[in-house]
């Protein structure tokens, strides 16, 4: 389960203002946020910080050509993260750089791994009603550019 932003680029139409104010309207209390760089996090933050919602970052990357998701944990792992983005965009992830940098990360190798560690901790239920709404509206949007073009 990954929210990806529109600083991911051809991923996503979901505008960081839009997202963080569907969640407070829907009284959500902590947001995360998963894109294939982090310059989306400051603005992110600011905006979760607006309506007292605990941000989560994340980076989205690849591992051995496997999806790996990184999460920050804490101020040190937002750190890490920053320096792993700068890393990979010179060379390619590592099992040996990860290491290095894996103070305050958090990782999952698939959504899998997400919704199993959600519904241990009882919080799918609360995840999908929100993601079933975006993908509601993603489809109305799209649907509405595809009869602006024609």
């Amino acid at each position: 389960i990954s929210v990806k932003t529109d600083y991911s680029l051809l991923q996503s139409l979901i505008k960081i203002p839009d997202l963080v104010l569907y969640a407070s309207k829907n009284n959500i209390s902590s947001l995360g946020i998963i894109d294939d760089n982090l310059s989306s996090s400051i603005e992110f933050i600011l905006e979760c910080q607006k309506y007292h919602i605990k941000p989560i970052i994340g980076l989205h990357t690849k591992l051995n050509n496997q999806d790996i998701f990184l999460y920050a944990k804490d101020e040190k792992g937002y750190k890490n993260l920053i320096k792993l983005s700068t890393i990979i965009t010179e060379e390619n992830l590592t099992i040996d750089i990860l290491k290095k940098h894996k103070e305050g990360i958090k990782k999952r190798n698939s959504d899998i791994d997400r919704i199993n560690e959600l519904k241990k901790d009882g919080l799918i239920v609360l995840a999908l009603p929100f993601i079933f709404k975006f993908i509601f509206l993603f489809v109305l949007l799209f649907r509405l550019l595809i009869r602006a073009c024609s």
